[in-house]
């Protein structure tokens, strides 16, 4: 079985943000991580975020993706 590795695309300020951008990955046929919600927390001053995940072997091919959305 082949375990892959997942690298952070994009992070979003909120998690209905990172939603729509998993459910667009997802429509075009890539294989984002659910988003997890639970765990964040912020330290003084900074800013909460929401990593949308891909597997490594897809990044690259799903960030063209994306600029070609402009999203």
């Amino acid at each position: 079985m082949k375990t892959s590795i997942f690298t952070c695309i994009r992070t979003t300020q909120t998690p209905v943000e990172a939603d729509l951008l998993i459910l667009m990955l997802r429509s075009a046929g890539f294989h984002p991580l659910d988003l997890v919600t639970y765990g964040h927390f912020s330290m003084g001053g900074s800013d909460i975020s929401f990593q949308v995940r891909l597997p490594t072997e897809e990044v690259a091919e799903a960030q063209r993706f994306l600029v070609d959305l402009d999203a």
